[in-house]
């Protein structure tokens, strides 16, 4: 049973089409602000006369009234679209602020030559005394109509960024299941092949890792571990891309798969064997690329070597971002470590020492 002091619930289909027929209105009134103004005079007029004729007031002819309240709306537009806009611009306020005592002084002479041919005119003393009394009534009332009307512009606002900021939420999510849903099938597809190829189960699987390590949100945990295994995984697939064509020597120290409890930040070892590859020769038996990345035990440290041959005429040139990032990363992270790059033609060298002891 619900509470009889609880708000009722809407649901806007069906049966409920007058209430978003409402709201619908009340959005159109809120966008053309002119309409605001328009409702608000005529309920004020309405309210002032039903006042006179109620309680027998002093009033003049009919004629002044509805001078009056025309004058009275025009000018209210004047303050809502120039005097009060010129107090919270940051740009042109003088020239809003300007422009608004312009047309208040034509509408408040115009309003008294007007008066003048009805004969319902005061001394023009007595006429600007009465007019600034109605101007501050007047700026008041639509102040109060200025301030509702960017409330509400300001909600609408608010509720469009709730909604955008919601919509990206869900789209974010949705491209978090996607990875999850790909890796099952994957490994579904890598668990069948098992049957027909060791090869083939070992290709998908390191395919897979590849994967799984891209799709991992790098603000998230990475260990050192995953890293190497990535790593290996890159290998195995730069391999299997370029065959025997591959010139590579590579020693990883199988020890550091263990390492599950130390951090790594993701890509950035990853990066700077992928740049041999981005950025040297991989054919030359000459030159092979060589990676070494061993364990220090007895100095908890870590240490990678890569060596490549420059490529004489490069697609693209490199910018160094990645290594100026990785820079960074080293200098947040590791204080301790030590990175040399050297670039002795035809070979570029990169030598890496992160001792874990000084760096935690």
């Amino acid at each position: 049973m619900k509470s009889i002091w609880g708000l009722p619930s809407f649901q806007f289909s069906g049966t409920n089409r007058r209430i978003s027929g409402i709201i619908k209105l009340s959005e159109r009134v809120i966008e053309k602000p002119l309409w605001l103004l328009f409702f608000f005079w005529i309920f004020y007029s309405l309210v002032d006369f039903g006042f006179t004729k109620v309680f027998n007031l002093d009033s003049k002819s009919l004629e002044f009234g509805l001078i009056t309240a025309i004058f009275g709306f025009l000018t209210s537009i004047v303050f809502f679209y120039w005097l009060i806009t010129s107090l919270f611009i940051e740009k042109r306020n003088i020239q809003y602020f300007s422009i608004g005592l312009f047309y208040l002084s034509l509408i408040t002479i115009s309003k008294y030559y007007l008066l003048i041919e009805i004969n319902e005119a005061a001394a023009l003393r007595v006429y600007l005394f009465d007019e600034s009394i109605r101007w501050f009534h007047f700026f008041i009332f639509t102040s109060l109509i200025w301030a509702f009307h960017a409330w509400v512009l300001l909600y609408g606002k608010n509720s469009k960024t709730e909604k955008k900021y919601e919509e990206l939420s869900i789209a974010h999510q949705s491209l978090q299941l996607s990875p999850h849903f790909l890796m099952n099938i994957i490994g579904s597809i890598a668990g069948k092949s098992r049957r027909y190829s060791e090869d083939l189960f070992k290709d998908i699987t390191h395919y897979t890792n590849i994967l799984s390590y891209a799709y991992q949100n790098h603000e998230e945990f990475n260990s050192l571990a995953a890293e190497i295994n990535t790593i290996i995984s890159f290998l195995h697939s730069q391999r299997l891309r370029f065959g025997k064509e591959l010139q590579l020597i590579a020693e990883i120290d199988e020890e550091l798969l263990e390492k599950i409890e130390l951090t790594m930040p993701k890509m950035l070892l990853l990066t700077l064997i992928e740049n041999c590859f981005k950025h040297g020769e991989i054919r030359n038996p000459l030159h092979p690329i060589q990676i070494k990345i061993n364990w220090l035990s007895s100095e908890s440290r870590l240490t990678l070597f890569t060596q490549n041959k420059i490529k004489e005429n490069p697609i693209t040139r490199s910018t160094k971002f990645g290594l100026t990032s990785i820079k960074r990363l080293l200098k947040h992270h590791f204080p301790a470590s030590q990175l040399v790059l050297t670039e002795n033609p035809p070979h570029f060298t990169v030598k890496l020492s992160i001792p874990y002891e000084e760096s935690s």
